[in-house]
């Protein structure tokens, strides 16, 4: 979650249109979002990621991303 008081900020793709992914338009769309938010003082950002996503898992590693774990699925409940 965003937490502008720890310079701490979550993403989550697609960051632009779901039609380019695995450009190069998303990665230079990325690094100017990275840019801007270093700017602004953020420290940390997160990116989240759907395991399913092919493009989605290459993208971090392209850009300078370290993964530091992975949050299992969460459970849902369909109300009665």
């Amino acid at each position: 979650s965003d937490d502008p008081s720890n310079l701490n900020v979550e993403l989550e793709l697609p960051i632009v249109k779901p039609s380019t992914d695995g450009t190069v338009e998303q990665i230079e769309a990325c690094f100017l979002l990275l840019d801007r938010l270093f700017a602004h003082g953020y420290r940390r950002v997160q990116l989240t990621i759907d395991t399913l996503d092919v493009y989605g898992k290459k993208l971090p590693g392209r850009i300078g991303f370290t993964q530091e774990g992975m949050v299992p699925k969460h459970m849902v409940v369909k109300e009665s």
